[in-house]
């Protein structure tokens, strides 16, 4: 009687551990990290890893994709594999059946992101991601956590014996909260860039200046502060911005100081189209003109949307292990009212205008040898619907050394005309970068 009591005991505990310990158990640590973290102390979730553990808890075995799968380990064909299961297998010919276990293995690192975890006691060891991510944001976050992008990031960690520190009062950690979620990019489109965290530097730049065929000291920059109360739809954020581009130099013109300074709100959301997530931004900018004393305010539409293409908004190796690249189109709408022209003739001729047309990002990360460089790229194009000129084009172009954490030293080519003010520009620039 005892005997079999015992073995009853042991089936039973054996059928749980088969029947619960499934595709959403966390890892073990030293599977997805270069090793175990010493107390108190955490290392990075190697993401390949991680992708490859979940790939064969979720049983990808169909025999072609199984090879591939292998042939392609820490490539970003896991992450293509993972992030659109159906267009992956509509490309490479896998059954229904592999598209149900990739979109397991997608479920399973959602729950391994978003899953509550307790605090890691003395001895053991877990997992720790960082920022917490929220349920209205896990469509964002994931692709970004899978490429390595952010702001999503995953550590292995071990409980120390140490006392924890006491939590700041309230209002201090009101205070740093508020501090740090405070965003200063290049420019207003810029201010919703949460993956492509290596762009959108706002600088302070030697700038040689092919029109007045001058040498300046020129700064672009715009900060945006969060407005907590104000999400109008699924996973936005409303920034109130402040705008600031300025040059300054001898014979630059008849002010020494060129560029102009505006204010606005900006907010931007995602919706699902077709099975992906597309980005709307709607914004509106009051600016005035240092240089031609011009005042306008401007009603701007920018749609992002996420084709099923190869690299648009996907990493795609073009050496690999040296440099991927990722493609981000854009269309763009904007409406401007003119408030007053100064002295900018073109301005003179109209009191409103409206435009609309592409525009395309490209970016190239660096990776291995070349992790700290980026090289980005981007060209406007809009037709006037109303208003001066026939059209409107921008060509902005940025080589990137990644100095520090928040830091960048950049190279940059500007060749186009401004698409608000319509101030002509070209010039070559050594900037100071900073972004946050």
């Amino acid at each position: 009687m005892f005997l079999r009591t015992v073995l009853a005991i042991v089936l039973f505990f054996s059928f749980a551990d088969l029947t619960f310990a499934g595709p959403f158990d966390d890892p073990k640590v030293e599977r997805v990290c270069d090793a175990k973290p010493k107390p108190g102390t955490r290392l990075p979730v190697d993401v390949s890893r991680l992708m490859t553990f979940y790939l064969r808890e979720n049983k990808v075995d169909n025999d072609d994709l199984k090879t591939r799968l292998k042939q392609t380990a820490g490539t970003d064909e896991h992450r293509d594999a993972i992030l659109r299961p159906r267009l992956y297998c509509d490309t490479h010919r896998c059954s229904d059946e592999t598209v149900s276990q990739l979109t397991r293995t997608q479920v399973s690192i959602v729950n391994f992101l978003t899953k509550p975890r307790e605090p890691i006691g003395e001895g053991k060891t877990g997992f720790v991601i960082e920022p917490l991510v929220a349920d209205a944001s896990i469509g964002a976050a994931v692709p970004g956590f899978l490429r390595g992008l952010g702001p999503v990031r995953a550590y292995c960690v071990a409980g120390s014996s140490k006392p924890t520190e006491p939590e700041p009062d309230p209002e201090t950690k009101k205070t740093t909260d508020f501090i740090n979620s405070v965003r200063i990019r290049k420019s207003v489109t810029d201010l919703h860039l949460d993956a492509l965290d290596k762009s959108g530097y706002a600088g302070i730049d030697m700038n040689s200046n092919r029109i007045s065929k001058k040498t300046t000291v020129s700064s672009e920059f715009t900060v945006g502060i969060p407005l907590q109360a104000f999400q109008f739809a699924y996973d936005s954020k409303t920034f109130l911005f402040v705008t600031q581009k300025s040059s300054r130099g001898s014979g630059v013109s008849v002010n020494t100081d060129t560029g102009d300074a505006g204010v606005g709100i900006s907010t931007d959301m995602l919706f699902k189209l077709f099975g992906n997530y597309n980005q709307l931004q709607l914004y509106t900018h009051y600016i005035n003109s240092y240089e031609t004393q011009a005042e306008l305010v401007t009603a701007n539409a920018v749609l992002s949307p996420d084709l099923p293409i190869a690299c648009v908004n996907l990493l795609c190796p073009v050496f690999p292990s040296l440099l991927s690249l990722t493609v981000q189109p854009q269309l763009k709408f904007t409406y401007g009212s003119i408030i007053e022209a100064g002295t900018n003739t073109l301005l003179q001729r109209n009191t409103d205008y409206a435009r609309v047309g592409p525009r395309v990002g490209v970016w190239l990360f660096g990776e291995g040898l070349l992790n700290k460089f980026t090289v980005t790229a981007s060209y406007e194009h809009l037709e006037t619907m109303q208003g001066p000129l026939a059209s409107v084009s921008k060509f902005e172009s940025a080589l990137s050394y990644l100095l520090a954490e928040n830091w960048s030293l950049q190279l940059k080519y500007d060749n186009g005309r401004d698409v608000d003010t319509l101030q002509r520009q070209e010039a070559v620039k050594l900037s100071l970068g900073y972004r946050q």
